[in-house]
C-alpha cells in the first residue's frame, strides 16, 4: 500500500512540475538537387516547421547537401520546404512525415517539378491533402501552386 501512495504521489509532482518526456532528437542528412539554377548564383535553405512553427533550418552548401537536427516534442506533422535566394519570400514545401522510422533521416528533395498530380477532373491536387479545391496556381512562379487549405507553395 506504501509502494502505490508513493507512485501516486511521484506521479502527481511530475504532473504538477510540468514534466515534459524527452525525445532523441532527429538527425536529417540530405540533398537538395536544384534544376534549372546553372546559369544563376543562386544560395538555397531548407526550413522544416513543425504544426507551423519553425524548427529548424540550415543553409545548402554548393554541392546540395545539408544537414539539421532538431528535437521533435509534440508535433503532429513536420513539413519541409525550401528557399531559393532568388525568391527568398517564398518558402517551396517539398515533403510532409507524420512520423520517423529512425533517429536518422536520409533524404534526397528536388526543386524541380516532375509530374504533378491530378484529380479526377485533371485539376492540380496538393501533395500534402491530397485536395484540389483551393488549389490555384502561382503569379509570377509558372509551375508552381499554392494550397489555401494547408498555406503551403509547390
Amino acid at each position: 500500500m506504501k509502494s502505490l501512495f508513493a507512485i501516486v504521489m511521484i506521479a502527481l509532482a511530475i504532473s504538477l512540475a510540468g514534466f515534459t518526456m524527452e525525445t532523441n532528437p532527429l538527425y536529417v542528412d540530405g540533398k537538395l538537387v536544384v534544376h534549372g539554377h546553372t546559369k544563376k548564383k543562386c544560395g538555397f535553405e531548407i526550413v522544416v516547421k513543425g504544426d507551423d512553427k519553425v524548427v529548424a533550418a540550415t543553409k545548402v552548401d554548393s554541392s546540395g547537401k545539408f544537414d539539421l537536427s532538431f528535437t521533435p516534442i509534440h508535433e503532429k506533422c513536420f513539413d519541409f520546404f525550401y528557399i531559393d535566394s532568388h525568391h527568398a519570400g517564398d518558402t517551396i514545401f517539398l515533403k510532409s512525415y507524420k512520423q520517423f522510422e529512425s533517429d536518422k533521416l536520409n533524404v534526397t528533395f528536388y526543386t524541380f517539378k516532375g509530374v504533378m498530380a491530378v484529380d479526377d477532373d485533371d485539376h492540380i491536387t496538393c501533395p500534402k491533402c491530397g485536395r484540389s479545391d483551393g488549389v490555384t496556381p502561382i503569379d509570377g512562379l509558372p509551375g508552381y501552386y499554392y494550397c489555401s487549405g494547408d498555406r503551403i507553395k509547390f
